[in-house]
Parts: C-alpha cells; sequence; structure tokens
C-alpha cells in the first residue's frame, strides 16, 4: 500500500473512531438523565468516561505532530487506532473484558508492546538527530525503553484504580462480577500483577528485537521524522 492510501485510510479510522465515541457517549449521557436506573448508574457513566477516553486519543496523534513537528509513520497510527478500538471501544464498553478475560491479558500485551515500538521510535529519532552530540548506546536505549512501558503501564493502573474507586466500577477486577463478592488475599491482587506481568512481556519483548536491531543497524522499527520546518 502506498503512502497516499496509508494516510486516507488512517484518516478514515480516525474519523470511525470519533463517530463511535460521540454517539456511544451522546448515547449514555442519554441513559444516565432518562432512564435513571440505580443499579446501571454506574455502568453509564464509565461508558461516558470511556467514550471521552476514546474521543480524546483520536486526537492525540494530531497533537504530537502539530506540537513537536513530528511526522508520525502510519503503521504506528494504525496499531495505536486497533490498540484503542480492542481496549478502550471492544474491551471496556462493549465489554468483552467481563467476558473473555483473556482479551484483558491480550490488549496488556500488546500495550506494552506499542509503547515500546513508540519509545524506541523517538529515541532513534533524538539519536539520528544532529542536536544529539553523543548516540545513546543500545543497551542504554533498551533499558529506557523498558522503563518507559513500565511506567505507563503502572500509570493506567492507577487510573484504573481512581476509576474504581470513584465510580464503583470493577477495572481492576477486585470483585467477582457474578455475584457481587469481593476477592480475597491474592485473588483480589491477581489481575493487577497479571497485567503488570504481561506489559512487561510485550515491552521485554520489543525491547529484545530492538537491542537485535539497533546492534545490526537494520531498520525493523522505523524512527518518525521531523517535519522541515525551512520550508
Amino acid at each position: 500500500m502506498d503512502e497516499n492510501k496509508q494516510k486516507v485510510l488512517t484518516l478514515l479510522c480516525y474519523i470511525m473512531m470519533r463517530v463511535i465515541a460521540v454517539i456511544i457517549l451522546g448515547f449514555s449521557i442519554y441513559l444516565i438523565i432518562v432512564e435513571k436506573i440505580d443499579e446501571l448508574e454506574s455502568r453509564y457513566f464509565m461508558i461516558a468516561f470511556y467514550s471521552l477516553l476514546l474521543l480524546g486519543a483520536s486526537f492525540l496523534p494530531s497533537i504530537i505532530k502539530h506540537r513537536w513537528k513530528i511526522d508520525i509513520p502510519e503503521f504506528m497510527e494504525l496499531l495505536f487506532i486497533a490498540f484503542c478500538i480492542g481496549s478502550l471501544f471492544i474491551g471496556e464498553i462493549v465489554g468483552v473484558y467481563r467476558m473473555n478475560s483473556w482479551w484483558d491479558g491480550l490488549m496488556h500485551t500488546l500495550s506494552g508492546s506499542l509503547i515500546a515500538i513508540f519509545a524506541f521510535s523517538f529515541l532513534r529519532m533524538l539519536n539520528e538527530s544532529a542536536d544529539i552530540g553523543k548516540k545513546f548506546s543500545p543497551l542504554f536505549v533498551v533499558f529506557l525503553v523498558f522503563c518507559i512501558a513500565s511506567t505507563v503501564g503502572v500509570i493506567w493502573e492507577i487510573i484504573e484504580y481512581c476509576a474504581d474507586y470513584f465510580t464503583g466500577s470493577n477495572m481492576q477486577r477486585y470483585f467477582n462480577d457474578a455475584t457481587g463478592m469481593d476477592f480475597i488475599g491474592q485473588e483480589a491482587l491477581r489481575d493487577t500483577m497479571l497485567d503488570f506481568i504481561l506489559n512487561s512481556v510485550g515491552a521485554a519483548t520489543v525491547c529484545i528485537i530492538g537491542y537485535i536491531d539497533l546492534r545490526v543497524k537494520k531498520t525493523l522499527i522505523r524512527s518518525p521524522r521531523r517535519f522541515n520546518t525551512n520550508k
């Protein structure tokens, strides 16, 4: 697929994300105002919250492009869109996370991998920049990438905890959805710890591939490019 077709496909995907987010946000607000069912109110609020996240995520790459004058490769944007749809829409709004626990594990593994790919790409761009006097060593790049991916995973778990605390949701799977009973002991920590582990596995996998890529001077992980502002 040539570059122009990729750009058109990416634009259509962003439009689809925004349309889905706006429709679901409007419908959830309608249900909150009209239905007024106490048992479902927290669920409607969570759907509205995830719709806002999905809508905001659709503008994030554009903000990065214009704020830092960076041209993000199309394949990265398509990966980002696929993850947002899979995690926020299919996983949370549709509810696949509650029906299939493996989907949550898959998304966390992919998120660790995706964040690591982004981190590798931007560090490669910095490494190739004329503004950087000294090149980063491959080992340092790998360490930094893994730290970035792991930190983002921690931040997301904090967001999940706050959402559960303030809305009564079950993002961290600390109670049984079927019975409503709280898990006890390690069972209550299982989902959070598994998320950390799978996020780290995804990040470590990309780090290994990226380290080999840096050592043999290949370009499996493409770097973004800065826009030429002198034109």
